[in-house]
Formats: C-alpha cells, sequence, structure tokens
C-alpha cells in the first residue's frame, strides 16, 4: 500500500489519516498492477471525483502506470515553433468507442509510432507513462516504451465494398498520383485551409482521394508507390463519382508493410 505519510504530505497535511488510509488503498487497488487497461484507468478516475476534491486541487496528481490496450485512433497535431518550422506531434486515443482516454505524445514518440508503423486496432503496451488525474490523460515521458502486443489487420483494401456514406472506416492502397497543395479560403473566414488530391490502387482498381487540412499536408511526405492506411475517413459522391474524403480529423499512414494486405 501506498505510504500513508506520502498522501497526507501530497495533500499538503489537510487530510485526516483515515482520508489518506482510503486514498491509499484505492490507488493501490488499481495501479499497484503489473498492467491496467483502460477500463480500470478510467475506473480509478471516476474513483476520484468521489474522493474529497482536495486530491483534485493538489499538484501531486500523476500517477506511474503500464497500460495494454488498443489503438482506438491516432490524432495528428501540430505545434509552431515559428513561421517556417512545426513540430509534429500525435495523440493516441486507446480503448473502444464509449471508453477511450488520450495518450499524448512528443515528438520523439510520434516518430516512433510512424516508423514502427502504429495504426489503429494495433494492440500496445506504453510502459512507464504518467496518468494525469487533474487532465484525465496519459502523458508521455521519456523514460515511456512503446511496444505492439498484438498487429491490426484493418482497412478495406477491396474497393468494391466503398459506397456513399460510409464513415470512420480504414482504407488501404498504393498511391499511383498525387497533386499539388493548394490553399483555399474556409467558408466564411478569411483563414486558409490547404486541400490536395491523391489517387490509390489496390492493384486491380483505382479510388480518388480528397484530402482536406492536414491531410492534405500530408502529400508532401508521399511519393509514388507508397502504400498507405487512411485512417477515419468517409466515402461521399462528387460529380457523380465515390471518392475518399479526409480531413483534420483523419490519419494517413505511409508504411511499405501495408502492402502485404492488399489484394
Amino acid at each position: 500500500m501506498e505510504n500513508i505519510d506520502s498522501v497526507i504530505n501530497s495533500h499538503y497535511g489537510m487530510i485526516t489519516s483515515a482520508q489518506a488510509t482510503e486514498i491509499a488503498s484505492k490507488n493501490n487497488s488499481l495501479l499497484s498492477k503489473e498492467h491496467i487497461d483502460v477500463q480500470g484507468i478510467n475506473d480509478f478516475l471516476k474513483m476520484q471525483t468521489h474522493q474529497s476534491s482536495l486530491l483534485k486541487d493538489s499538484k501531486g496528481g500523476n500517477y506511474n502506470v503500464i497500460i495494454e490496450d488498443k489503438i482506438y485512433r491516432i490524432f495528428e497535431d501540430f505545434d509552431n515553433i515559428d513561421d517556417n518550422k512545426k513540430k509534429n506531434k500525435r495523440t493516441i486515443i486507446l480503448g473502444r468507442e464509449g471508453n477511450t482516454i488520450a495518450l499524448k505524445l512528443s515528438e520523439k514518440f510520434s516518430k516512433i509510432i510512424d516508423i514502427n508503423g502504429f495504426e489503429r486496432g494495433d494492440i500496445i503496451s506504453a510502459r512507464n507513462v504518467l496518468l494525469d488525474i487533474i487532465h484525465n490523460e496519459l502523458i508521455a515521458i521519456p523514460t515511456t516504451v512503446l511496444t505492439r502486443i498484438f498487429p491490426s489487420d484493418s482497412g478495406i483494401k477491396n474497393y468494391d465494398e466503398l459506397i456513399d456514406g460510409m464513415k470512420n472506416i480504414d482504407v488501404i492502397g498504393n498511391i499511383i498520383e498525387i497533386g499539388p497543395i493548394r490553399y483555399v479560403n474556409k467558408i466564411n473566414s478569411n483563414d486558409l485551409i490547404g486541400i490536395s488530391s491523391c489517387v490509390i490502387s489496390n492493384t486491380y482498381k483505382t479510388f480518388n482521394v480528397s484530402l482536406w487540412g492536414r491531410a492534405a499536408l500530408k502529400t508532401a511526405a508521399m511519393n509514388v508507390n507508397d502504400t498507405i492506411k487512411i485512417e477515419f475517413c468517409s466515402i461521399k459522391k462528387r460529380n457523380n463519382t465515390l471518392e475518399i474524403y479526409a480531413n483534420d480529423l483523419s490519419r494517413i499512414l505511409i508504411n511499405k508493410n501495408l502492402s502485404s494486405r492488399l489484394i
């Protein structure tokens, strides 16, 4: 069990020994396991909301955990450093629909998951990450270790299955054409948004892809013959032709190992 004195000290001496014992016992029961899943983390976080509000106000609101669960989605974020450089970051959402938690990654770990082809549907282990109970999220630190336990096999590769109105799907293909990035004004705004396009193939059929926002910027890293997986995209009909639509909420993974899944 967590040391009672350390719990009292983390609350600046403003809780009783009985309260500290209860907190230490609950913390120990959930977070001292070899590993925990998203359900366990969220159960723990819910427990904190029923404890003294002093816990939420304390500055000692971080716990070190090992979590194992499925990647639900991956967001691409950009931090502006100056006008000419952007730091590419990732947020991994772990868990399943309706029961998730965010894992915030630094640029270092963002590169690792891209290089190693981490994707939606992978079951991963994140060892030595911080659980921030103030913001209800996980944070990778320099000593964090990310490991793929079981690889995903998601991604539609038979384009005959794609129909108008499909949403939040994943599609795999080889790039055969890449369009330039253009910038247009957002509707009712002077802000600019990037747009681009590409054409992908599953070796016997091609499909047009319309890219907007961050998805459009990703074409700068693409090359003809690259294999990509477009996660959380949708299918729309334009000019009587179906196309894949990807935007800021989508993620594009470029990885040669994906080619083995194509028909």
